[in-house]
């Protein structure tokens, strides 16, 4: 019988983490598609040459290769496909919802895009404050000021933000040292820490009130022209708009008018919605600064994101989950999240039930018994996780109502041996240890693998709630629970060219993470003194006669 190899295909190029890239060598074959067009791509999907590709790196020019990964894509990619990693924080270029009912996980790049893309902002909303095109093209023009007209100051102006996230928080940051009053709105309100001292606003208040508006929110199919000609007629005269999340977030059509108009002042652009081509209103205009999205083009950011790209997909192929798969994503999908070391078979043998799991067929049950709501959590799951399952549940309760900080440091020691895990159901020809005394067990080990396994589907929960606003340092695991999985056919030691013993019983893990309850300390109780009573008489002796 003999073993294909399991294959990554990058599109595009890596410019900054190439050595990290290539030693993946030693746990994958490696495939690319650097150049080409969308037909070639199609082609060479439908005559086999990546039918043993398990995950596709994404990178971010890889859009202008083969376009949207869309229907037509999804359809023409391997059945051995079961990960994207995409290189971007945005992926409104994927078809999330088809890539999910493909059993296909995703994966973007949050968190790494935050400060390159905050620092865009604030350069497009002082050129947009100072009109700073104007005397730009003056001066390559010979002309000194030309018809330069006065700007504004940002020093006691209202910024409003639309999409508190990551990047909304950097440019809060930010604008504050510029003297501005900060108000937000959210799908919900940020904790106080969060916030910073920024004011939760409803929408319809935040576009009345703003003199900035800068537009830093996810494109999907509700907030596609959130700000069209209606929002913008609801605006201040002469308020200036920021975007760098995405140009189709506002209907540009209607921003041309607004600006013609006077409502209007000026605009800084980082993104287009029909991207490289602009509308000819905006570039034509000298009231709107434009930058040919550039949020995220430095190398540090570049490299940072090519390795949380990298990162993902390693975790995808040895543990079998992704750190930061997309938010869309509501419900992982379950054979993308099954571990990715079952080679593909090449031989005429029908399988047979004990074969493999019928991964195709697995659904992702929902264990959380108790209702917590979407809104206020963050959750993680895997499904058919390669990892002992006794030894993962021993973990899973160990940080089971840790804040998720301290668990993440005490998952770490753990790794390192520097604290030890209690076995307290499944403590059978398990060796005694001093590190066990504090838990008041004697009892306990070192589940490295579990421990990694665990903290990987933490990080994916926190980026989770990262997006969705909640205060990151204020989370705590509020539910966690691992569950058998069904064992799949267990090869013995070098049987069909593995070189490793067989594995344990495989696990499926859910945890959610929720803010931590603000604590209410109880009011001191005055207690009530007794009233003193008069000293008791004692009995007269008796008389002795």
């Amino acid at each position: 019988t003999a073993i294909m190899p399991q294959t990554a295909l990058l599109i595009g190029a890596i410019n900054h983490a190439r050595k990290e890239w290539e030693g993946l060598s030693s746990i994958l074959s490696l495939k690319e598609f650097p150049t080409g067009t969308r037909e070639e791509f199609i082609q060479n999907c439908k005559s086999g040459q990546y039918d043993d590709v398990v995950v596709i790196y994404r990178s971010n020019t890889s859009n202008k290769i083969t376009g949207n990964f869309d229907e037509e894509i999804l359809s023409v990619l391997p059945k051995s496909l079961r990960y994207i990693c995409h290189n971007g924080a945005g992926y409104d270029n994927i078809d999330i919802a088809g890539c999910s009912q493909r059993n296909i996980a995703v994966s973007s790049t949050p968190v790494a895009v935050n400060n390159a893309t905050a620092d865009v902002g604030i350069f497009l909303m002082l050129g947009a404050l100072r009109q700073a095109y104007v005397p730009l093209t003056a001066l390559r023009e010979g002309k000194w000021l030309g018809n330069t007209p006065l700007g504004n100051d940002p020093k006691g102006k209202v910024l409003g933000i639309l999409g508190m996230g990551g990047i909304g928080r950097e440019m809060a940051t930010r604008a504050k040292a510029f003297g501005m009053t900060i108000i937000y709105h959210n799908r919900s309100r940020l904790s106080a820490d969060l916030e910073n001292g920024a004011n939760y606003v409803s929408f319809d208040e935040l576009l009345a009130q703003s003199d900035v508006l800068s537009l830093n929110l996810a494109l999907n199919a509700s907030t596609r022209h959130i700000i069209g000609a209606p929002e913008l007629a609801k605006l201040k005269d002469g308020v200036v708009i920021v975007n760098t999340a995405r140009g189709a977030i506002i209907d540009e059509k209607a921003l041309v008018s607004a600006i013609d108009s006077g409502k209007v002042r000026s605009a800084g652009l980082d993104v287009f919605e029909n991207e490289p081509a602009i509308e000819p209103g905006l570039v034509n205009n000298p009231r709107v600064f434009l930058l040919p999205h550039i949020g995220t083009m430095t190398y540090e950011t570049q490299k940072e994101m090519e390795i949380l790209v990298l990162d993902n997909l390693r975790s995808a192929i040895e543990k079998g989950t992704l750190i930061t798969q997309a938010c869309s994503q509501k419900s992982a999908p379950p054979s993308g999240l099954v571990s990715a070391h079952r080679p593909k078979r090449i031989d005429n043998h029908p399988r047979g039930p004990s074969d493999f799991p019928l991964a195709n067929s697995f659904t992702m049950v929902r264990y959380a018994r108790q209702d917590i709501p979407n809104a206020k959590s963050a959750r993680a799951r895997g499904s058919y996780l390669r990892v002992s399952f006794k030894n993962t549940r021993e973990t899973a309760q160990a940080v089971k109502g840790m804040n998720l900080q301290k668990a993440l440091v005490y998952l770490d020691n753990v790794k390192n041996k520097t604290m030890a895990i209690p076995m307290r159901r499944y403590a059978g020809s398990i060796g005694r240890t001093a590190q066990g005394k504090q838990f008041g067990v004697s009892k306990a080990r070192w589940p490295v693998k579990s421990a990694e396994f665990i903290t990987d589907l933490l990080k994916n929960a926190e980026a989770n709630a990262d997006s969705k606003g909640l205060d990151t340092s204020n989370l705590v695991i509020k539910h966690i629970q691992t569950s058998q999985a069904p064992a799949s056919r267990r090869r013995t030691y070098r049987a069909h060219g593995r070189i490793n013993p067989y594995m344990s019983q495989p696990c499926h893990i859910e945890l959610i993470l929720t803010e931590a309850a603000e604590e209410v300390k109880k009011a001191p109780v005055e207690k009530e003194t007794p009233p003193l009573l008069p000293p008791a008489r004692l009995p007269d002796p008796p008389c002795p006669y």
